[in-house]
């Protein structure tokens, strides 16, 4: 049985840099088709459509993987994606919240900060792309860019 929570939450999770048609710069999903996450607003969960019976739900729905996932801690996060060269931040979740595995699922989430941190197996010219990469989507999305360090203090 899953527990709906009501209340926003705070979670973290992984995106991928992305250059839009128009050449903007935006975060997107790692999985879902690379759906895109626009500055500022919230990212809504899709609607889950059964292939079977073609009916649909609402995320999250109690028996699927369905709606927008982030971890719960930050040792989650870094343990799983700190040596992938992929943004990293913090969501508010909103709306219908599922727990689920180590963290959540929810029907919305935005981006509330980036982070930055050393990634100790890049050379200094690639760590300087990847720090420059997180300031640029700070800037973008409003948001601000946190340090390693201070991640521990949010």
């Amino acid at each position: 049985r899953m527990k709906l929570y009501p209340d926003v939450f705070r979670g973290y999770r992984a995106w991928k840099p992305v250059r839009q048609p128009d050449g903007r710069l935006r975060l997107a999903s790692l999985v879902m088709g690379g759906l895109v996450w626009a500055p500022g607003e919230w990212t809504h969960a899709r609607a889950h459509v059964d292939p079977f019976t073609s009916s649909t739900h609402a995320a999250p729905e109690p028996g699927c993987n369905c709606g927008i996932h982030a971890l719960s801690g930050l040792d989650a996060l870094f343990r799983q994606y700190g040596f992938a060269i992929y943004v990293l931040g913090e969501v508010e979740l909103a709306g219908t919240i599922a727990r689920h595995g180590q963290g959540y699922r929810a029907s919305r989430a935005r981006v509330s900060a980036i982070f930055t941190w050393d990634r100790p197996f890049l050379d200094a010219q690639r760590k300087e792309r990847v720090r420059a990469t997180a300031r640029a989507m700070a800037d973008i999305y409003g948001v601000p860019l946190r340090a390693e360090h201070e991640t521990a203090l949010c």
